[in-house]
């Protein structure tokens, strides 16, 4: 059986793969979906978005016999301009609220969501924007386990 951070990790990729207007969403995001990408993505493949699980930290205080950790995770999400990133980022965070409904497949205690976003835009053939969504999946674990 996978980890319990594997678990979460999978569910995302999963939700975030249905962010398409067809299921009620803002853009097509869902369309290209890349874990730990780092090549630039084409603009054929935006809107898009790119995750990585880039640290899972624990807490010093756990329940007794368990580890408490926090998996920071950030989504990248790629636009065509300004207003489609805008688009995107409700897009992910609509994801991110039905994952932490679920409490991510029962995996987890909470969801905590960092202060906010980074965002850019640049114009060159076509202009283009990205921007950096960051949150904390807390879950729990027998000790020695993720």
């Amino acid at each position: 059986m996978a980890s319990i951070r594997q678990q979460i990790i999978d569910i995302l990729d999963i939700e975030l793969k249905k962010i398409k207007k067809a299921n009620g969403f803002n853009t097509d995001a869902g369309k290209n979906v890349f874990a730990w990408r780092d090549n630039p993505l084409t603009k054929p493949e935006l809107p898009g978005l790119i995750y990585r699980d880039a640290l899972n930290r624990k807490f010093s205080v756990s329940p007794i016999g368990k580890f408490r950790w926090a998996l920071r995770i950030e989504v990248a999400v790629f636009g065509t301009s300004a207003n489609e990133v805008r688009a995107g980022l409700e897009d992910v965070l609509k994801v991110i609220g039905i994952c932490e409904e679920t409490k991510w497949g029962n995996n987890a205690q909470d969801t905590l969501l960092a202060d906010g976003d980074e965002m850019a835009v640049e114009k060159y053939d076509i202009e283009t924007g990205a921007a950096i969504l960051t949150f904390e999946v807390v879950y729990d674990t027998n000790k020695w386990s993720m």
